[in-house]
Formats: C-alpha cells, sequence, structure tokens
C-alpha cells in the first residue's frame, strides 16, 4: 500500500498486523501521541470500544465492516472510524472524535489535518456512525490519488480559507455556483436539521435560509479563485442558536468553500456581559446605571414623570435571621411582582442592596402617581411564600415629582428623601411620603448630625455618667446604670434622645457601644477598689448584640479592665427579643455561663416575648417607667396591671427592678409589692463618675449630697425613654 499517500490524505490511520503491533501510523496520531511508535502492541495505546474486553486478530478481521471507537488512554482522546482488511493486516482509517476537539486543538492537531479531504472518502469510511460497506485496498488507494488531486487543485483555495482563521473549523462546506451543497462536514449533528449525508444535494437556502442569505451577500466579493471574503452568520436549529465565524473561498474548478468556526459561547459571553451592564444580575431587573440613562432621555424630552424610590423595611433582620439565600430569594420575589405592576408601562430597576426604584413618565400628575404608589405598596406587601419561609415584606415608599430643570441625581436624592421620611415615620410598617422642600434640610441636618457623631466617637465626645440603682428598703445605692451622653461643642450635653437613632442608623452604635462598656467597667473596678461595693448595668442593642464576636468582645474588656464577670449586668430590650431569638440565646448562654447577668429593660411594652423567659438565661426585669408612671394615677386597672408584670418576674424567678420612680408613693407600693429595686428621680439623676463618688460618700454619712449644674434633668431626659 502506497503510505505515503495515506500520510498525505488520511493523516489518521494505522496499520497492525496479524500479532496487533503497530505496523505502520500517520503523521497527526504521532502528534498526538509521540510514543505511538511502530512495533508497539495496539492493546498497550488503544482500548477498542467494543462488548469484547479484548479482542485478537480475527475478532477484528471478522467486523471490518462495522464501526468502531479507539479511546487512546494517554489523551483521553477518540478515534471514530473503521478496520479494513488486507493481506498483510488491517488498515484503520479515522477521524477524532467530536468531543475530542478541544483536546486536539490544544495539542495541535488541527481540521486542516483531516478535514480538507475529498468528502466521497469521509462519507463512505467515516459516515457519523453509520455502518458501510468493506472496500478493497485497490479500490480505496484509488479514491486516495483522486482526493489527492483534488486536494492539490484546492490548496490555494483552503489557504485563502484559513487565511484570517485560526488553523481550525467547526464547519467545512462545498457547493456548486447553483448553491446546491457539494459535500459537507460538521464537528456537531445539531448544526443542520438532518443528517450532513442526506443534504448533499439539497440548495444551502433549503437547508439554512440564514446561511444561503449570508452567502449571497459575500459571493459577489469573490470575483476571482485567488481571494476570500470574510463571512458571519447566525443560525437556528433544533431550538437551539449557533453563532459561525469564518471565511468564504472560490476554488479552481468554479465551486465555493465555506469554513466556519463556532462562536457562540463567545457570543453568548458577550450578549451576558453586555446585559450584565446594564442590569442586576439576581433579579434580572435594569441596573441603577440604565435606570439614570433612561431617566436622563426622559427629562432631555422634557416629559412628565414621576420616580417611586422603595427600601425594604428590616431586610436586614431578615438576613441575619433566616440567611442571606432566603433574603436574595425575597428580593428576586419583589423584582418579579415590580416587573408584573409595571407591565411594560413603567420602568423598574435595583439600584443596589434593597432599594428599587419605578421611572413612570407619561401624563402623570400628583393624583395618578399617588395612586400608583398605592398600588406598588399593597403588591409588594402581600405574603410571599418563599422556599423556606413564608414573610410579609413592609416597604417604604417615596414619590417624586420631576420639576423642569431638575437633574436626575436631583431628583433620585429627593425620592431618597422621600423614601427615608416615609421609612423615619413608620418604623417597620410600610409608608408612603411625597417628597416635600422642606424634607431635604432635615435630611441634610441628619446626615450632618451624623457626620457630627461620628466625630464625637473620634474625639472621644462620648463620655459615661451613672443612675444609682437602690436598694428600696433602705434607698442605698447597690447598683449603678451606664448611660452615654454626647458632650457636644456647640450644644452642651445630650443625651441618647439625641443621637441613638444616629448610631443606630449608622452603625456607629457598635463603637459607641464599646465605648461606654469599656468605660463603664473600668470605672466599676475602680469604684470597687475603692471600697464600694458595687456592680454595673450596661445597655446593649440589637445591633451590637448580633455582631459575630460579641460575646469575646464583652470578656476582652472584662480581662482587660480586671472587672469580675458578676459585677456585670447587661442590658437589653424586648424588641431584640421578639425580633432576633434565635441568635439571642447563643450570645447570652455564653455570656450567663461566664457570670454576665442579663436583665430586660422597658419590660412590659410588649408582651410577646413572655414565651421566652421561661427559657432565655434572664436574671432581671425592669419594668418600664411608663408602668411605674401609672401608680399615682389611682386607677385600679393600672394598678392591677403594674402588680401583674411584678407578680410575672416574681413566678418565674426573676429579680425586678422599676425605672422612672419619681414620688414617694410610688416607692411606697412598689415596696408593697415586694419589688426590691429601683431606680429614678426620687433618689438620684445620672451624673459623671467623680458626682457619683461624692453621692457615695454622701450616702455613707447618710448626708444628702448636693450637684452644682445637675438640679435640672437634661433635655428630652425625663419624658419618652430612660437617660
Amino acid at each position: 500500500m502506497d503510505s505515503e499517500l495515506l500520510q498525505a490524505i488520511v493523516p489518521f490511520h494505522f496499520f497492525i498486523d496479524r500479532d496487533l503491533r503497530i505496523a505502520g501510523v500517520g503523521r497527526s496520531l504521532q502528534k498526538m501521541i509521540p510514543t505511538f511508535a511502530v512495533g508497539t502492541p495496539l492493546s498497550g495505546h488503544v482500548r477498542v470500544q467494543h462488548p469484547a474486553c479484548e479482542l485478537t486478530y480475527d475478532d477484528l478481521s471478522r467486523r471490518v465492516d462495522k464501526l468502531f471507537l479507539f479511546d487512546f488512554l494517554s489523551i483521553e482522546a477518540t478515534l471514530r472510524g473503521q478496520f479494513l482488511k488486507g493481506d498483510a493486516g488491517l488498515l484503520f482509517i479515522g477521524s477524532p472524535w467530536v468531543e475530542s476537539m478541544a483536546i486536539l486543538n490544544g495539542l495541535g492537531v488541527t481540521m486542516r489535518d483531516f478535514a480538507i479531504c475529498d468528502p466521497t472518502v469521509e462519507n463512505l469510511f467515516l459516515r457519523q456512525g453509520q455502518r458501510t460497506q468493506a472496500i478493497d485496498h485497490h479500490r480505496l488507494l484509488e479514491r486516495l490519488r483522486v482526493s489527492a488531486i483534488r486536494k492539490k487543485e484546492n490548496e490555494r483555495a483552503r489557504r485563502a480559507l484559513v487565511h484570517d482563521l485560526d488553523a481550525s473549523g467547526d464547519m467545512l462546506m462545498r457547493f456548486g455556483e447553483d448553491g446546491i451543497i457539494q459535500s459537507l462536514t460538521a464537528a456537531r449533528k445539531d448544526y443542520f436539521p438532518a443528517d450532513c449525508r442526506s443534504l448533499i444535494g439539497v440548495p444551502v437556502q433549503n437547508v439554512l435560509p440564514e446561511l444561503g442569505l449570508a452567502i449571497q451577500l459575500r459571493l459577489p466579493e469573490l470575483q476571482d479563485n485567488h481571494q476570500s471574503t470574510p463571512i458571519e452568520y447566525e443560525i437556528k436549529c433544533k431550538g437551539s442558536e449557533f453563532s459561525f465565524r469564518g471565511r468564504l473561498a472560490k476554488t479552481l474548478s468554479g465551486d465555493y468553500l465555506l469554513l466556519a468556526c463556532d462562536e457562540s459561547q463567545k457570543r453568548q459571553l458577550e450578549r451576558r456581559l453586555e446585559f450584565l451592564a446594564h442590569h442586576d444580575p439576581l433579579t434580572g431587573l435594569p441596573n441603577r446605571l440604565f435606570f439614570e440613562q433612561r431617566a436622563k432621555e426622559v427629562f432631555e424630552a422634557e416629559k412628565n414623570c414621576a420616580v417611586f424610590y422603595i427600601d425594604v423595611n428590616e431586610f436586614k433582620s431578615v438576613n441575619d435571621c433566616y440567611g442571606h439565600s432566603v433574603g436574595d430569594q425575597l428580593l428576586v420575589a419583589i423584582g418579579r411582582r415590580l416587573l408584573a405592576d409595571c407591565q411594560n408601562r413603567y420602568l423598574p430597576a435595583r439600584l443596589g442592596g434593597d432599594e428599587f426604584a419605578v421611572l413612570a413618565e407619561g401624563s402623570i400628575d400628583a393624583e395618578s402617581a399617588r395612586r400608583l404608589a398605592n398600588e406598588l405598596m399593597d403588591s409588594l406587601s402581600c405574603s410571599l411564600h418563599l422556599e423556606e419561609v413564608t414573610l410579609s415584606p413592609q416597604v417604604s415608599l417615596g414619590v417624586v415629582l420631576r420639576k423642569q430643570g431638575e437633574s436626575v441625581h436631583q431628583v433620585l436624592r429627593n425620592a431618597d428623601v422621600a423614601m427615608y421620611a416615609a421609612k423615619s415615620a413608620a418604623q417597620t410598617v410600610g409608608a408612603i411620603t411625597v417628597f416635600e422642600p422642606e424634607m431635604l434640610q432635615a435630611f441634610l441636618d441628619r446626615v450632618e448630625r451624623k457626620r457630627d457623631f461620628q466625630d464625637a466617637l473620634d474625639g472621644q465626645q462620648i463620655i459615661v455618667h451613672y443612675q444609682p440603682i437602690v436598694d428600696l428598703s433602705d434607698g442605698k445605692c447597690r447598683k449603678v446604670e451606664a448611660l452615654a451622653r454626647w458632650n457636644h461643642p456647640r450644644r452642651g450635653l445630650l443625651s441618647p434622645y439625641h443621637f441613638i437613632d444616629i448610631a443606630e442608623e449608622s452603625g456607629a452604635i457598635v463603637e459607641m457601644g464599646a465605648v461606654v462598656l469599656q468605660q463603664a467597667c473600668r470605672d466599676t473596678k475602680r469604684l470597687q477598689e475603692m471600697g464600694f461595693a458595687l456592680s454595673v448595668n450596661v445597655n446593649v442593642s440589637a445591633i451590637q448584640l448580633l455582631e459575630e464576636d460579641y460575646a469575646e468582645e464583652v470578656f476582652r474588656v472584662l480581662a482587660s479592665t480586671g472587672l469580675d464577670p458578676g459585677s456585670l449586668t447587661l442590658e437589653l430590650t424586648e424588641s431584640v427579643l421578639l425580633e432576633h431569638p434565635k441568635q439571642v440565646i447563643d450570645v447570652l448562654e455564653k455570656l450567663t455561663q461566664a457570670g454576665v447577668a442579663i436583665a430586660i429593660d422597658d419590660f412590659g411594652v410588649g408582651y410577646s416575648s413572655l414565651q421566652y423567659l421561661a427559657t432565655l438565661p434572664v436574671e432581671t426585669l425592669k419594668v418600664d417607667r411608663a408602668f411605674v408612671g401609672k401608680v399615682s394615677s389611682g386607677n385600679d386597672n393600672d394598678i392591677r396591671l403594674v402588680q401583674s408584670i411584678i407578680n410575672l418576674g416574681a413566678t418565674l424567678g426573676l429579680n425586678v427592678v422599676a425605672e422612672g420612680i419619681e414620688e414617694a408613693a410610688q416607692a411606697r407600693f412598689l415596696q408593697s409589692c415586694s419589688v426590691e429595686f429601683g431606680q429614678g428621680y426620687l433618689y438620684a439623676k445620672p451624673m459623671p463618675k467623680d458626682h457619683l463618688v461624692e453621692f457615695l460618700n454622701a450616702e455613707r454619712r447618710s448626708v444628702p449630697p448636693v450637684f452644682p449644674g445637675l438640679t435640672q434633668p437634661l433635655e428630652s431626659d425625663r419624658p419618652q425613654q430612660s437617660p
């Protein structure tokens, strides 16, 4: 057999003798497997995919008319083809299996090595997994010689074809001037509606109209057979879309060759990147960039429009309680509802985090804007059935009707301000607020307060005052409550009423809480060293308690100040227990196991937490000042209510502390109810540590202390909440 001819025309081949040893190897196999050498046993490199585990020469001889798959173990590639029987042995002719293309390309073996040959040979011997007739060697060689002539004839066309491509391709088509397909090979079966062999003799236009049109547009550019032209086209077949880039060339015989590479994945990636540039990847809604661009176009066209700014209330609590996966599901569900509500009339967008917006253009006025806002509120507040939980989200919604001359930045800022006003007014319940100019000034003032408060933390303007907690039986101080104060450089001493909301909203409450805890523990330790048997109560916010390492932070402060854990009580509000019961229990158990006591502050405001009192490691209940104040009303129902709260604490074996005692009659009533401890202005106001020392020394001497400058309570200290 003419091995040189086979090397040139069918590079993927090898001979095996009767001992199943390799007698000859095509050049492409040599490139793939350098160790695939003459004389090597076939079984050492090739696994024949056949029901028989080990095939003999006779086995192969009897199956020369079958298709075989050969798995080259050293590179995990596969050849597909057929054995031909001869006197000296067997000849295998094949081509790489589709799944091996990427591996072969990486090894430098390209489509050029096997696809640009006479397609008749391929149709006869390498037909897409179908059986073919066995052909003797003489007939095979004759066909190979014909292929060699045609290959040489089309060499220049082939070179032009791959001029601007990498030396590989996924589809090769040959067709005549009449557009009828003469040969067709492809790396994938689903490029075409039918088998490649059955498409021979069919006009390109009838097979794939998109491809036929692209070819017709490019043919005039091929004036002679020394040129090629680039071509790009997309085809739809069997429910899939494919994008191709290739070259079209004219052969010496007047036919045309099309070699193309499948760039579907590349185009899909490009489209995905383009989508992500203007859309939110989680919800699929337009993003802030897209929203602002569209709003700018509307503003420039002088169209009437309104912007709705939407924020999900308590979204952080959802993440904290149920995990970020549920939080993401909530955002996706809200995005879907916005799309359904807008129905291509308005533009919804996710601006970031839990904030969304809607741009409504057209004939919209204050009344229609309010109506749309109510529709959005009703839709978004309906229960959502997520994978793990059912939620009833509440949103705050700010509305702005754009005025002539306002920029996108100004409108979005005003909508944000209106949303914030709605959120501040409603807390966890949804609310709608239409922007008014005075809201902007209030918002700017709040921004300035946040900045001032951060400066206060950096400049050590946050100080600690202490209010005595006395034994009601003798009026002696047994504990103190540490209370934060802001020593403002312009406004003087401010109670938490003026800054606690700013601290919580900005997240600075964590830093402030650490400052107060450190100072309170240090001062209490020094007071103990001075001979005062005191313990200290420190307030803790939900934001602090939900920090992952809060318990460890408390332990570090106790260690650095030397204060015994038994001298520290942490006061929590009921809302912390109601909103975050699971997270709170773990932290509280760590703290109580170390000796730190836990108290529930302002108890009685919400009864929903009663179910947790029996299981939580709580030691003390502090009855809210609002209930203590009712004692003086003389109303039997008010008195019975206070008694029931006190009795509840006693029943659960908890200490009870009454807050806000301001009258001697209140103290006598609480004593009669067996309340052991109390605090309030009847006994002492919050004071700095130095004044507390004087207070304690005077208490020892039974002399009422007088502190100049503290005869009046701080602004807003006395009313709504603890100072």
